[in-house]
């Protein structure tokens, strides 16, 4: 992902909520993460807030555990090897199984009791 796509992903998520007054991304440590592209969307939207990881802390970072779920669940048995299309589907239709929210992942993830 370039800093391009990451402020046009920003940008989508501020247009997704737009009735929600903050919307936090957190965010590791990944230098596209502070390009200065980026930095300029947040500075001119202050609905978005970026907060950082600490540097070396995955276990922080739920998304961390959300790929380890994906791993488990499509990709531990290498069974879309030749057919890198049909796996970025698989992925997409795993993800959208989230799309309205799963009280299963969060639990996973360690957000949810």
């Amino acid at each position: 992902m370039t800093a391009k796509c990451f402020a046009q992903s920003l940008e989508a998520l501020s247009k997704r909520y737009p009735n929600h007054e903050k919307i936090y991304v957190i965010l590791d440590n990944w230098p596209v993460h502070f390009h200065k592209r980026v930095t300029k969307f947040v500075k001119d939207n202050p609905r978005i807030e970026l907060v950082p990881l600490p540097t070396y802390s995955p276990w922080l970072n739920a998304i961390e555990k959300v790929w380890r779920w994906v791993r488990q669940r499509l990709t531990h048995t290498h069974p879309w090897a030749n057919d890198f299309r049909l796996f970025q589907e698989q992925v997409r239709s795993l993800f959208g199984t989230l799309d309205n929210g799963s009280v299963d992942i969060l639990q996973y993830v360690g957000l949810s009791g």
